[in-house]
Order: structure tokens, then C-alpha cells, then sequence
């Protein structure tokens, strides 16, 4: 270590934000990003380390991205595990048939959030103790349009036609929007909350996308389409790098997919064939219906599968395979191709997850973890597969593997990290 870099090491101890920053990105520049990154989590407390934080792969929402991969750019768990913490017990109020299952929303290094239908709690990802938690909200609306998602060291809740700014690591309200029409998406682009809404079906429709200001105090629409313009009712909305690719059921011409230009709106591609729900990043678009239906981002179809999944999360994307749980087992397809790569039998529906070569495979089996190519990296001991059957989400997070253990009547979270001693349950 040189004289520069001891310097900047003694000066990020003194709890300085800017100073650890400062030698977080030298040690990246040396170490790489995972380096940084694991320099930077013992500042998650102060606010100018969280917004640092975000700019590195994280959980940012339901399903991963704004594109709903389910995979992330961050080091995977990839060996025998061990549980690092348990936390608390979830709570039960209303009923699980009432408020339905535990789910994770977001997962960062600084802040670890599950919630069901209008109730959030966070975990600090390090320890497992739980930071904040948030009731039930009472605003009537449609189930499609809670959202959330991280927004500069805040997590944003959007409920219908409202979005609150929260605190990640104290839950506190920094801001609150209202909007007209529910929030179909909402991210954080370019480091500043947008949102796709759309207006309530008994007024003329309209698609929108805003933006907040810099200080939260106010929205701005970067365009909008009318009624004319929407020739599907969107159930689902996938944000790529530059196309907002909408997914719902036809209200014209049979359109069922719609793909849009990000910065201004404008129609890129039409898609007829049915379509349940899509995952969508900057190489390609899965669309999910009657079958797996593979396109470039122009709408070009490179390929087609037939495959039926009845679980949702049981499609993820990987740098160069589709991973498809169907209702026999687990399939990787080669996204140039179409070809399939390797097949995993299974006696039940699995759901699915990825970071970097990892890929995660549970709720149809105990819990397994194989390669973006299908080749196994570890699976359980007989001894070990009940405790690792009970998983109901699986969501990898940096060297890590967070679970919500469904272990009725009360769930909890569980963290699970590399087992240095070989194996360990």
C-alpha cells in the first residue's frame, strides 16, 4: 500500500463520507469494484455513502431491475453455505391469506426491505437487525400499480397515485408526490425518480412519464401519450437502457406488446402474439406467454421455445442464456441461439435467480445453486434439504444469498454466506 493510499485509509477512520469515498474508489481502481464496494458497506449509515452505494448492482426492486431480470452484476454466493444471521420474526398482522406472502422489494448494502400487500420492513443486510417497518396502507386502488424502488439513498413507495421518499435506513418520510393515475413503473434514472403512470379506466387514458425534480418538490411530464396512442391495456411495464417496452392485453388491434423510445416516446415496435409478462435488458426482451419467445431489442424474434411456466419468478436472465423453470424442471437456453444448453429435471415448478455465473434454483427443490450454464456449484446434504426446502424468495445480494424462510406460522428472513470451514447449514 502506498503513501497516498495509507493517507486516504486514515482519513476515511475518521468517519469523514467524502474521505471514505475518496479511498473506496482508489481501492477499486487497484482492487476492483467488488473491493470497493465491501470498503464502502461499514459507512451505510451516512447518506452520501448509501447514494455511492446505489451506484453499484443491487436489488432495486421487485424482481431485481427495472427490467425484471431477476439476475445481478454482483458476486454470488457459489459455494457451501452458512447461515451469517436470522432475523425476527415477520410480523402476522391481517392474516397471510389477508396480506399474502412475504416478498423482498428492494436489497442494497445498505438496507435489506420484504413487504406484502402495503406493509414494508427493512433489515440491515450486515447484522439482520431490523431498522424500520411501515403499516398497512388503507388507499384503495389496484394491487398493479404498489411499486418501489431506490431512489438516492431513499426508498420510494408508490401506491396508486402516490409516491413517499423514506429514509433507507430509517424509514423516515423525506418526500412525498402525487400524480394523476397509478404508478406502472417507477426507477431511478440517471440518478433522478421517474415514473410511468397511468390514468384510472374511467378517464380517457393516458401514459405519462415524469419526472421528479432534484429536491423532490415537484414533477415534471417528459411526454405523454393519449388514448389514441395506447393500443393495449399494460400489465406490466420493463425499462431498458433507452425503450420502455409495455406488456398487457389487447384494446385495438390485437397489440399485446408495446415498445416505446424512452426520451420521447415515440412507437418503436409492435408485438400481436400473447404475452403474460417479459423480462427486458440492454441485449434483449423474454417475452412469457403460451410460450418462451426471444427477441432482440428491435423486435426482431430470434427465437421460440415452448415451454409453460406456472410459477412467476421463474424466468431469469443471464449474460448469455435464458434460465426457464417450466413445470418438469429447470432449462438453459443459449440466448443466440435458442439452443438448449442443459436441463434440470425436477418433480415440482422451481422459481429462479442469477448474480454473475450463479444461478439459483428453489421452491420446486431444495435449494441448489448451478452455473449460468447449468453445471452444478453446490447442492444441499440430505441432512441439510429440509431446512434449505423451506425457502419461498431467494435473492442474491453480494457474496450473499438472503431468504425469506417460510416456515408456517411465522416467516423470518435468513442470510446465508460462504461457509470458509467447507460446509455448514
Amino acid at each position: 500500500m502506498d503513501t497516498t493510499l495509507r493517507s486516504q485509509e486514515r482519513l476515511a477512520r475518521t468517519g469523514d463520507p467524502a474521505a471514505l469515498i475518496r479511498f473506496a474508489n482508489s481501492v477499486g481502481r487497484i482492487a476492483g469494484r467488488d473491493a470497493a464496494l465491501a470498503t464502502l458497506v461499514d459507512g451505510r449509515d451516512q447518506l452520501e455513502v448509501r447514494r455511492e452505494l446505489e451506484l453499484f448492482p443491487a436489488w432495486s426492486q421487485l424482481d431485481a431491475n427495472p427490467g425484471a431480470t431477476r439476475w445481478l452484476d454482483t458476486a454470488p454466493l457459489s459455494a457451501a453455505p452458512r447461515v451469517r444471521w436470522k432475523s425476527a420474526k415477520l410480523p402476522r398482522t391481517g392474516g397471510r391469506r389477508a396480506a399474502g406472502p412475504w416478498r423482498f422489494v428492494v436489497a442494497t448494502p445498505a438496507v435489506v426491505v420484504v413487504g406484502r400487500r402495503g406493509e414494508l420492513v427493512a433489515f440491515d443486510p450486515e447484522s439482520g437487525a431490523k431498522l424500520w417497518a411501515l403499516g398497512q396502507l388503507t388507499i384503495a386502488g389496484d394491487d398493479r400499480f404498489e411499486r418501489s424502488f431506490v431512489d438516492r439513498g431513499a426508498l420510494v413507495r408508490c401506491r396508486w397515485n402516490r409516491a413517499t421518499w423514506h429514509d433507507l435506513r430509517t424509514g423516515q418520510v423525506v418526500a412525498e408526490e402525487r400524480f394523476d393515475g397509478g404508478c406502472l413503473l417507477g426507477a431511478s434514472l440517471d440518478g433522478v425518480a421517474h415514473f410511468i403512470t397511468l390514468t384510472h379506466p374511467k378517464r380517457p387514458r393516458c401514459l405519462r412519464l415524469l419526472e421528479a425534480s432534484a429536491a423532490r418538490s415537484g414533477l415534471s411530464v417528459r411526454w405523454e401519450l393519449t388514448e389514441s396512442a395506447i393500443p393495449l391495456e399494460p400489465e406490466q411495464a420493463l425499462l431498458g437502457s433507452d425503450l420502455l417496452v409495455l406488456v398487457g392485453y389487447s384494446r385495438g388491434p390485437g397489440v399485446r406488446v408495446l415498445a416505446l423510445e424512452l426520451s420521447t416516446g415515440s412507437p418503436r415496435w409492435t408485438r400481436t402474439r400473447s404475452a403474460r409478462r417479459g423480462l427486458l435488458d440492454a441485449s434483449g426482451l423474454v417475452l412469457q406467454g403460451d410460450d418462451i419467445e426471444y427477441l432482440d431489442v428491435d423486435g426482431t424474434t430470434r427465437w421460440r421455445l415452448q415451454a409453460w411456466l406456472p410459477l412467476a419468478g421463474a424466468l431469469a436472465l443471464t449474460p448469455d442464456t435464458v434460465v426457464c423453470a417450466h413445470s418438469y424442471g429447470v432449462r438453459w437456453v443459449d440466448r443466440s441461439s435458442g439452443a438448449t444448453v442443459r436441463e434440470l429435471r425436477t418433480l415440482r415448478p422451481c422459481r429462479v435467480a442469477g448474480a454473475r455465473d450463479a444461478v439459483f434454483v428453489w421452491s420446486g427443490c431444495p435449494l441448489a445453486i448451478l452455473s449460468s450454464r447449468g453445471a452444478p456449484l453446490w447442492n444441499p446434504r440430505p441432512d441439510e434439504r429440509h431446512y434449505f426446502g423451506l425457502a419461498r424468495e431467494v435473492l442474491p445480494l453480494r457474496g450473499r444469498l438472503m431468504l425469506i424462510d417460510d416456515n408456517w406460522p411465522a416467516s423470518q428472513v435468513v442470510c446465508l454466506e460462504a461457509d470458509q470451514a467447507g460446509r455448514g447449514g
